[in-house]
């Protein structure tokens, strides 16, 4: 039963074929300032409720608000200005701020793998079989926020892949799965240190 479960829940919505990439138009930050603003609070008010137990969950969220509120700044300092940094292309910011919301659905869902990983060593495999499904839906999400952005597309095919491999052998299903939150992991740490270089290249 977990197999099968499992199966579904890596098995990718209409097939293997990707979203659709949501590209941003390239047209000034006074032109889209107000879709930007709104789309930084709505990201700085998820962070500022999302609780985790989890000290690895803690630090990549203190990680993403420190870098949201810098990426703010930067933000209304261009959006405020009237001469060389008034004309400045808004996707610049849009994506870094897609790229913040996709990694808030990362941690979010190592949260959901790590449980996982829980019950599967106890061989509590009704309560794994929910989260991983519960881990798949939530993939989703930075999966299609992150459609055509080839600097991750490889990390999160490794991570669904990694899904379907997991099989009913308790020790086996552990294993794989810790691959995955350690893809996870790692991805959600590159999109860090890219943030970090965008963030040093904007000033």
């Amino acid at each position: 039963m977990f197999l099968a479960l499992v199966a579904a829940a890596a098995a990718p919505a209409g097939g293997d074929r990707p979203a659709e990439s949501r590209s941003t138009p390239a047209v000034s930050v006074h032109e889209d300032k107000g879709e930007i603003r709104r789309d930084l609070q709505r990201l700085r008010d998820r962070v500022r409720t999302t609780r985790d137990d989890s000290a690895k969950s803690s630090q990549f969220v203190n990680k993403v608000q420190a870098q949201l509120e810098r990426l703010s700044e930067q933000f209304e300092a261009v959006a405020k200005s009237r001469t060389e940094g008034g004309g400045k292309p808004a996707r610049a910011f849009a994506d870094r701020v897609r790229r913040l919301q996709a990694r808030m659905d990362l941690i979010d869902a190592t949260g959901k793998g790590g449980r996982a990983l829980e019950f599967v060593l106890k061989k509590q495999f009704g309560a794994a079989e929910k989260l991983v499904g519960e881990l798949r839906q939530t993939l989703e999400n930075p999966r299609a926020t992150l459609a055509g952005d080839e600097r991750y597309e490889a990390n999160l095919a490794a991570i669904f892949a990694g899904l379907r491999a997991l099989n009913t052998a308790a020790g086996e299903a552990a294993v794989q799965l810790e691959r995955v939150l350690n893809t996870a992991n790692e991805t959600i740490d590159q999109m860090a240190s890219d943030e970090a270089r965008a963030a040093s290249e904007a000033r």
